[in-house]
């Protein structure tokens, strides 16, 4: 259970913060 969140809570930080390098670079 806590796996599976923590997988969550990763991707929705993970993919604004990778979304945000994109656009600067």
């Amino acid at each position: 259970m806590w796996e599976r969140y923590c997988r969550a809570v990763s991707a929705i930080v993970y993919v604004p913060f990778m979304f945000d390098l994109m656009h600067l670079q």
